[in-house]
């Protein structure tokens, strides 16, 4: 998690989603409930963090709120 916080948005937005890049997950992708912080108009992204496995939130201005570490593979629908 500490490599991802020593990059700009500009450099993650240009990285494949595999890689320091991210992916955008539609809300009916998504398997537990999601908390109320995020509210119907925000944008859900995973961001790799260790290997492959996902770490799910959004942005809000500079700062990426975290709400799933998803090491199981089991927040949102693989595919």
């Amino acid at each position: 998690m500490f490599e991802p916080s020593q990059v700009t948005w500009k450099q993650i937005n240009e990285a494949h989603r595999h890689d320091m890049g991210f992916e955008t997950i539609r809300r009916n992708n998504i398997k537990p409930p999601i908390p109320d912080i995020a509210s119907e108009d925000t944008t859900l992204v995973a961001f790799r963090f260790f290997g492959k496995s996902p770490m799910v939130g959004f942005r809000e201005n500079t700062v990426f709120h975290i709400i799933w570490l998803d090491t199981n593979y089991d927040v949102y629908s693989h595919g």
